[in-house]
């Protein structure tokens, strides 16, 4: 969807903006997916997501894991090294472990390409 130009001060709105839903959601773009980490012999993993659809700049990007069993092994993910067309997503135990297939949940909101 096209974000219509805002009409000028004091000028007619013109149709298509007064139909829009204008604010910022709309120039707005929300992915979102599940993927698996694993730890081995080390206190950290990694996994690299190439979103669905490019963004035309950096999104947010929010994961949180999803294991019963992560607060026990005291574990934490982090988006790290960002971009338009992907994410790195890192995993990290506070001791060195072996962990297979943790599931985390990310979310990525950022301006429409």
């Amino acid at each position: 969807m096209t974000v219509p130009t805002r009409p000028a001060d004091n000028a007619p709105v013109d149709t298509a903006w007064g139909d829009a839903v204008h604010d910022t959601v709309v120039a707005n773009d929300i992915q979102y997916g599940t993927t698996a980490i694993s730890i081995s012999a080390s206190t950290q993993g990694s996994v690299t997501i190439t979103f669905p659809r490019t963004f035309a700049s950096t999104p947010v990007v929010v994961a949180i894991i999803v294991s019963t069993a992560g607060g026990a092994l005291g574990l934490w993910c982090q988006a790290n090294v960002v971009s338009a067309t992907q994410v790195t997503l890192r995993l990290s135990a506070a001791a060195s472990t072996t962990i297979a297939g943790v599931p985390v949940h990310w979310i990525a909101i950022g301006p429409r390409a």
